[in-house]
C-alpha cells in the first residue's frame, strides 16, 4: 500500500550522529478547495506537522524500525485553494524508553481528490530543509523530548505560510530499505482535545509564593520578571503537550515544567521545554511537542520580562470513551473506582504506558482487564467497538519484533536501552521470562476476543521459539529452571535462577494458552505436544514444590548460597532470608508461590483448602498492588462469602491512602506516597469491580457469545453500572431488600445469551424473573442460575 511512499524517504544533506531537529517544508498550490484530502506521514523517529501555520498532528506510533507504522491524516480542514505550506519538523536519533537510535527520515504522501480528479504529491528534492531553526536538539528524557526552542536561531517563523524559504538547502533522497516494509497505522489516531477548566493555584513572586485558587482566564493577563512562575492546575491528570501565549518584552527566556502532584514526591525525569523569545514585538502561541502526563503546569520566566496571556495543554491519547461505570452505597469504592478508570485512559495512548516514565512494558495482563470492562472505541466505519483490543494487539505485535533468535521477548519495547542503567548492567528488565510467558497468554485473549487468524499466523513464529525456550530448560526433575521475576519488589527470590514456584506456574499457564491457540488453528500435532507439557510440569509442580509440612508450595529449589538479589528491598525480605537453611535446596513458602499455583490452576483438590488458607493469611505481605491482579482473582475463585469480603476489605485498606489523596485524582505503582502518581498497578480493583461486584464477565472465545452475570455484593447493600464487553455494554442494578432478598435489573445485548447466577440467601429462597416465578432454576452452590437471551430482564430473590 505504501511502497511508493517507502521509496520518496528524504533528510537533510547535513546528517548528524547525535539527536538532532530538522525541519521540512513544502508549498504547494491548489486550483479550488479539495473535496477530501488525506496526508501519509512517516518520519524516524518523531515529527510535528503544521499545514498553512497550524499545528495539526504528532507521531507516528512508536515503532520498531523493522515494522513502521504510517499515520493516515484527514487534512482536508487546513487546505485552501492556492499556495498551502506544508511544515514539518522530524527529531531524530534518539535513543531512550520509547525509541530506537535509527537512520533518520521523512516521507509524506499527500492525495488530494477535488471532483473526479486526485493528485499524489511526495517527497521529493524539492523539498526545502534545515537544521538550524528555532528547534534545536532536544533534551532526550527518559522517555519522552523536552523542547530546546531558540528563536534567535532563525530570521522568522518557518512554520508560518509566508516565511521565505530560498536560502535553506533541498533535500536528499535516503534509501527506503532502511526500514521494514511500512504498514498501516494499527490503532486509530490519538485524540487532540484542549483542557479546560483550569485553576491558577499559585504566583511566585520575589516576595515569596502565594497560593491562589482562581480560574486562569481570571487571573491573566500576568506580568512576569526573572525567577516569577504561576502554576495551573489542569484538573485531573492528562497525557498532554503544554502549552502558554506570552508576549516578551525584549528578550526573554520561559520554561515549562510539568508536575503530578503539589506535594509528596514527584518523577524527577519530566524533564521541562525552554523557549527564547528574540527581542521582536508580538505575542508567541507556544505548545511542546511532545507530550507528558501531569496534573499542574508551571511557567517560569528565567529571564527577561514577559506578559503571560494564556496557559494551558492539549490532551491527546487513544479515543477510549468512557462506556462502562459502576456506582454503589459505599463512597470509597465509587472513588476508587473513577480514579482507577481515569489513571487507565491517560496511559493509554500509542501503547499502554507507565504513565510516569512513558515506556511500554509487556503488560496487557494488566492493562486490558480494566480497559475491557470500561470503555469502548469506535471502528474505521464509526462504530463502537467495547473492549476494544486493537492496543493490546499492536502491543503484542510490536513486542514480537523484539525477539532475537530463538530467545526470550524483550519486557519492554521499542528500546535499544538494553544493558542502561535502569537495568544494573545486567538486562534485568529487558528479558523477564514473566513477560514472554504473559505475552503467550496475551496472544489466546486476543485470539478469542477477536478471532484474528492472520494476527495469530504472523506472530506463530514467535510463539513456537518462545515455547521451545522453555522446554528446553526443564530440568531433571521436569522443573523449568530459569529467572525468578514475579514482580521484582514483590518476590524475595526475585533475579535467582532457579527452580521457581511463580516462574513455574506461569510457565504452565502459557503451555496450555499455546496448547489453545494450537488447536484453534488445526495444528493438532502442536496442541498434543504442549498439552502433554503442560501436565507433565504440573505433576513435577506439585512433586517437587509442595511441602507437606508447611502444606504450602515452595518459592523454589536452588543449590548453594541464597541471599537477596533485588535492588528494592522490604524489611520482611531481610526476615526471610534469615529463615533460610542454606543446606538445602528449597526457598521457604511464600504468598507469591501460594497465588500463582491458585491463578494458574495448578493446585489438586486435596490441596486446595491449605493453599487458599496461605493467601488469605499472608497476602498482606504484597507490597505492589499489581500483585491483587492475582490475589482478588483467586480470592473470587474462593467461592466464598467471606473471600468475597475480604476482597472488598483489601480494596478499602490497600488503596486508602492512594484514595485519600486530593490529588493528582489517579492511582499509583505502590501503596503509599510516592512519585509515581499515575501508574497501571494502581488500576487494579475495577477490573474486579466490574466482573466479580456487578458480576458480569465473558465466557469463553466471543464467537460463543456467552456471558456469565453473577454478582458478588459481599457488605454492599446496592451496586449499579454497565460493564463493556467483547458482545457490547451491561447494565445491571442490585439491591438488597430488608428481607434479606435481593432486586435486580439486567440487559444483555441482543444475539447474547447470558447465565444469571443469583445469590440464595436461604434453601428455600423464591426467585421471580420477568414478573413470573422460576422455581426450576439450577442451584450451584450459593447460586442459583437460569439462562437469558438478549434484552431488559427483571426480577427478586426473597428468603
Amino acid at each position: 500500500m505504501f511502497a511508493a511512499l517507502q521509496q520518496a524517504m528524504i533528510w537533510d544533506a547535513a546528517d548528524t550522529a547525535t539527536p538532532t531537529a530538522v525541519a521540512f517544508r513544502k508549498t504547494i498550490h491548489l486550483q479550488g478547495k479539495p473535496d477530501s484530502a488525506v496526508l501519509h506521514v512517516f518520519a524516524d523517529a518523531r515529527y510535528t506537522l503544521w499545514i498553512n501555520g497550524v499545528m495539526v498532528a504528532g507521531g507516528p506510533n512508536r515503532f520498531d524500525p523493522k515494522r513502521p507504522e504510517v499515520d493516515t491524516l484527514p487534512v482536508t480542514e487546513y487546505l485552501a485553494p492556492g499556495p498551502n505550506t506544508l511544515a514539518v519538523l522530524v527529531y531524530a536519533r534518539l535513543s531512550n524508553y520509547r525509541f530506537i537510535r535509527h537512520q533518520p527520515g521523512l516521507g509524506c504522501l499527500l492525495e488530494v481528490r477535488t471532483g473526479d480528479r486526485t493528485e499524489r504529491l511526495l517527497t521529493d528534492a524539492t523539498w526545502r530543509t534545515s537544521a538550524a531553526t528555532r528547534f534545536g536538539p532536544p533534551e532526550v528524557l527518559i522517555s519522552g523530548l523536552a523542547d530546546r526552542v531558540d528563536e534567535r536561531r532563525e530570521a522568522g517563523d518557518w512554520t508560518a505560510p509566508g516565511f521565505d524559504d530560498a536560502a535553506w538547502p533541498h533535500a536528499v533522497a535516503v534509501p527506503g530499505d532502511r526500514w521494514g516494509a511500512f504498514q498501516p497505522r494499527a490503532i486509530p489516531l490519538l485524540t487532540q482535545d484542549r483542557v479546560t477548566g483550569g485553576r491558577l493555584v499559585a504566583v511566585v513572586r520575589k516576595g515569596g509564593s502565594k497560593p491562589l485558587d482562581q480560574p486562569i482566564d481570571a487571573a491573566l493577563p500576568l506580568a512576569l520578571g526573572p525567577d516569577e512562575a504561576v502554576t495551573l492546575d489542569l484538573g485531573k491528570m492528562c497525557r498532554a503537550s503544554l502549552e502558554a501565549s506570552f508576549e516578551p518584552h525584549g528578550e526573554a527566556e520561559v520554561e515549562l515544567l510539568p508536575r503530578q502532584c503539589a506535594s509528596g514526591r514527584d518523577a524527577a525525569f519530566m524533564g521541562s521545554s525552554r523557549y527564547v523569545a528574540a527581542d521582536r514585538p508580538g505575542r508567541r502561541l507556544y505548545r511542546t511537542t511532545d507530550e507528558t502526563t501531569c496534573r499542574l503546569v508551571t511557567f517560569r520566566v528565567l529571564r527577561g520580562r514577559v506578559t503571560l496571556h494564556g496557559l494551558g495543554a492539549v490532551e491527546r491519547r487513544y479515543p477510549f470513551r468512557r462506556a462502562g461505570s459502576f456506582h454503589s452505597d459505599d463512597e470509597f469504592l465509587n472513588r476508587l473506582w473513577e480514579m482507577a478508570v481515569r489513571t487507565a485512559e491517560v496511559n493509554a495512548v500509542d501503547g499502554y504506558i507507565d504513565g510516569s516514565e512513558g515506556g511500554e512494558w509487556v503488560t496487557g495482563h494488566i492493562d486490558y482487564p480494566v480497559t475491557e470492562v470500561a470503555f469502548a472505541a469506535e471502528d474505521d466505519a464509526g462504530r463502537p467497538q467495547y473492549s476494544d483490543m486493537r492496543l493490546l494487539a499492536n502491543q503484542l505485535s510490536r513486542m514480537s519484533l523484539s525477539q532475537e533468535g530463538d530467545q526470550l521477548l524483550r519486557a519492554w519495547h521499542p528500546t535499544d536501552w538494553n544493558l542502561g542503567p535502569r537495568d544494573m548492567e545486567r538486562g534485568i528488565h529487558n528479558f523477564i521470562e514473566d513477560s514472554s510467558c504473559c505475552w503467550v497468554s496475551l496472544l489466546r485473549r486476543v485470539y478469542e476476543g477477536t478471532g484474528d487468524r492472520a494476527l495469530v499466523d504472523r506472530l506463530w513464529p514467535v510463539l513456537e521459539r518462545l515455547v521451545a525456550w522453555f522446554l528446553a530448560r526443564r530440568t531433571e526433575r521436569g522443573l523449568v529452571r530459569a529467572r525468578e521475576f514475579y514482580l521484582h519488589f514483590d518476590n524475595p527470590i526475585a533475579y535467582h535462577e532457579c527452580e521457581g514456584a511463580t516462574l513455574n506456574a506461569m510457565a504452565y499457564a502459557m503451555l496450555r494458552d499455546a496448547a489453545g491457540l494450537a488447536a484453534s488453528a488445526g495444528r493438532r500435532s502442536q496442541a498434543s505436544r504442549w498439552s502433554r507439557a503442560a501436565r507433565d510440569l504440573a505433576a513435577a509442580f506439585n512433586r517437587h514444590l509442595w511441602d507437606p509440612k508447611a502444606g504450602a508450595y515452595l518459592a523454589g529449589l536452588k543449590e548453594g548460597e541464597k541471599k537477596l538479589l533485588t535492588r528494592w528491598p522490604d524489611p520482611s525480605f531481610d526476615r526471610y532470608y534469615a529463615a533460610i537453611d542454606q543446606s538445602s535446596p528449597a526457598f521457604p513458602p511464600t504468598p507469591q508461590a501460594a497465588v500463582m499455583a491458585l491463578v494458574s490452576g495448578l493446585v489438586p483438590p486435596d490441596r486446595l483448602a491449605t493453599v487458599r488458607q496461605t493467601l488469605m493469611e499472608r497476602h498482606p505481605e504484597f507490597i505492589s498492588p499489581v500483585s491483587y491482579l492475582f490475589a482478588f482473582d483467586a480470592m473470587y475463585q474462593m467461592d466464598t462469602d467471606a473471600a468475597d469480603l475480604e476482597a472488598l476489605q483489601t480494596m478499602r485498606r490497600r488503596w486508602a491512602t492512594m484514595v485519600g489523596r486530593s490529588m493528582p485524582g489517579t492511582l499509583g505503582e505502590q501503596f503509599g506516597d510516592e512519585s509515581y502518581y499515575c501508574h497501571d498497578f494502581g488500576p487494579v480493583p475495577a477490573a474486579f469491580l466490574a466482573t466479580r461486584v456487578l458480576g458480569v464477565r465473558r465466557v469463553g472465545p466471543t464467537d460463543r457469545k456467552r456471558l456469565l452475570i453473577e454478582p458478588r455484593l459481599a457488605d454492599l447493600r446496592q451496586a449499579e453500572g454497565v460493564v463493556c464487553t467483547r458482545h457490547g455494554p451491561v447494565a445491571v442494578s442490585w439491591e438488597r431488600t430488608l428481607s434479606g432478598g435481593l432486586r435486580f435489573r439486567v440487559n444483555v445485548p441482543e444475539g447474547v445469551t447470558a447465565e444469571l447466577a443469583l445469590p440464595m440467601p436461604t434453601a428455600g429462597a423464591r426467585l421471580t424473573l420477568d414478573g413470573k416465578p422460576r422455581p426450576a432454576a439450577r442451584r450451584r452452590g450459593r447460586f442459583a442460575t437460569v439462562n437469558l437471551r438478549g434484552g431488559d430482564h427483571s426480577g427478586s430473590v426473597e428468603p
